[in-house]
């Protein structure tokens, strides 16, 4: 299986369609950015949730597993794009 990645402007993950959908839901997306809140305060450190900026936008991030990554970090996230609650984020 081949796995293409958009390299994306986080202010382009938050268009939705006619419906707040976003443009690219279920695409697989690469960013980069900065750690800015990092939410990762579960004792067992079993996932990472985190907000990630560029010089255009945020986003929020969610991994099922724990990556170590801390608040002034530089990151480049792979990831689907989703949305939760009405909250557009990167899985």
């Amino acid at each position: 299986m081949i796995l293409l990645l958009l390299s994306i402007n986080i202010s382009e993950l938050h268009k939705n369609n006619t419906d707040g959908i976003p443009v690219h839901m279920d695409e697989y997306v690469s960013v980069t950015g900065v750690v800015t809140a990092n939410f990762s305060t579960n004792a067992t450190y079993e996932y990472t949730k985190v907000f990630v900026q560029d010089e255009t936008g945020g986003i929020y991030v969610y991994s099922p597993s724990y990556h170590g990554i801390n608040r002034g970090d530089s990151v480049r996230i792979y990831g689907r794009v989703s949305q939760w609650k009405g909250i557009t984020e990167i899985l």
